[in-house]
């Protein structure tokens, strides 16, 4: 078989005259050259005849009656470290989320706790991709509990942020008449996702404020918030208290707003406040779930890997019941009376095991509750519903303006 080769020389120019003994050269444009180092590449064919040679010495090696031995000992290791795995993913984790409370929160939860000065800190709010201005919200505390001295920190975020930039002295005057002359203005609590604190989503605000004055709240266990036990009937009765505090400052129209596991806890506060005879205006949920064992079994993967099993319900769904982290909305929507809507981002990791599913049954089963109005709303991640389609925004208000109307009757 015939070989080719590619040749290349290395030229550097001679050092000194002793060099033109050892090596041949040759003189160009009056500057004399020296060759000094070779490099062959074989062809194509003989690299690939190597390879093939060397795979089978590798398969003779494999099957030669002295190697038996050797495989031994990798049919054992790959067996253990199969089992091994086995046992991590579908026993040691599991039966460790369904025995520990802290680990099952763990899972669920990932707050960011910070200080109260850092809160305090100019932030940047964006009016679009163009434009921004700074501001430094005021942060304030709400007590839950005066014997506990149990406090959530808020934030309040006014309206016309995007429309001038605040200096110091517009916002002492703000601030010194609190929540005065707002008869007329949309406020929207906010319920964020659960990781972080309410600093992580200031780019949701900036989208919101073009309609509502928002307020915004850390959990307890987040951001400068009291310190407590993250359960979902804590958690719901602190935003009942808030929703009240608010209630008793504000003469407007109040929203809640809802973002992943915030939602259910949104939707669970409205429910709350509709048995003690409290209305907000209307709820939107953003991506929200129909329950969280459904959520963890796509989002968790040691949930995911058991999610076919027989004994997914015990050790996954049963542990969050015991320890009141169920956060079930597909209960929860069917039993509120304001304006819901719903909006799911396209590429959000919860898309199989969203509310659609929930809403799908809803109106399959002839279940049309035109009191509230349910409506699903699907959008990408892009400005498209707060530049081109405000309406949606805009019908949501109107309606739910209209259904506080009809209660204060």
């Amino acid at each position: 078989m015939s070989r080719y080769e590619l040749e290349f020389a290395c030229l550097i120019p001679k050092s000194n005259p002793e060099e033109l003994l050892k090596e041949p050269f040759f003189t160009y444009k009056g500057t004399d050259y020296k060759k000094t180092v070779r490099f062959r590449i074989p062809a194509c064919k003989p690299v690939i005849s190597r390879l093939k040679r060397f795979w089978n010495w590798i398969c003779f090696a494999w099957s030669h009656s002295r190697s038996r031995k050797c495989r031994r000992i990798c049919y054992i290791f790959m067996v253990l470290v199969v089992l091994t795995l086995f046992t991590v993913i579908c026993v040691f984790l599991p039966l460790l989320f369904k025995y520990s409370s802290s680990f099952c929160r763990h899972i669920i939860f990932s707050p960011t706790v910070a200080t109260h000065d850092s809160f305090n800190e100019v932030i940047e709010v964006y009016k679009d991709y163009n434009s921004k201005t700074f501001y430094k919200p005021k942060n304030f505390y709400v007590k839950i509990n005066h014997e506990d001295d149990a406090q959530l920190g808020v934030w309040h975020l006014p309206q016309h942020v995007i429309g001038k930039n605040l200096n110091n002295n517009y916002m002492l005057r703000q601030y010194s008449d609190t929540y005065a002359n707002i008869s007329t203005n949309n406020y929207l609590l906010f319920f964020h996702d659960g990781y972080g604190n309410r600093r992580n989503y200031i780019a949701d605000y900036s989208k919101l404020l073009h309609l509502f004055n928002i307020i915004t709240f850390d959990y307890r266990a987040y951001g400068d918030s009291y310190e407590d036990v993250l359960k979902e009937e804590g958690l719901v009765r602190d935003s009942v208290k808030l929703f009240k505090w608010l209630r008793s400052h504000v003469n407007g129209s109040i929203f809640l707003w809802g973002d992943n596991l915030g939602s259910a806890i949104a939707a669970h506060t409205v429910v709350q406040l509709k048995k003690e005879h409290l209305y907000p205006c209307g709820i939107l949920l953003e991506n929200p779930f129909t329950s969280m064992g459904e959520q963890l079994g796509y989002s968790w993967f040691i949930a995911r890997m058991n999610w076919y099993m027989p004994w997914y319900k015990s050790i996954i769904s049963d542990p969050l019941e015991e320890n009141d982290l169920t956060f079930n909305t597909n209960k929860y929507i069917n039993e509120i009376d304001c304006p819901i809507r719903f909006l799911e981002w396209n590429y959000h990791r919860a898309n199989h095991f969203n509310i659609k599913i929930s809403y799908d049954d809803y109106y399959s089963n002839g279940n049309r509750n035109e009191k509230n109005g349910l409506r699903l709303y699907r959008y990408y991640k892009t400005d498209k519903i707060w530049n081109e389609d405000k309406n949606f925004l805009r019908s949501f208000v109107k309606a739910g303006r209209n259904y506080c109307d009809t209660k204060k009757v």
